[in-house]
């Protein structure tokens, strides 16, 4: 697990919701009433 620096909470929310996404799940937040659409899942960073 890298460390990673975060300017600001936002962008550490961000970061784990898009984790999340990868992961297909969302911390801290309701499930969503529909799954991610594919693009979401397609695009992958880094």
């Amino acid at each position: 697990m890298p460390i990673i620096r975060f300017e600001s909470l936002e962008e550490f929310f961000a970061y784990i919701e898009e984790q999340g996404r990868k992961r297909g799940v969302v911390l801290m937040k309701e499930p969503p009433a529909a799954p991610a659409p594919k693009k979401e899942v397609e695009r992958r960073g880094r």
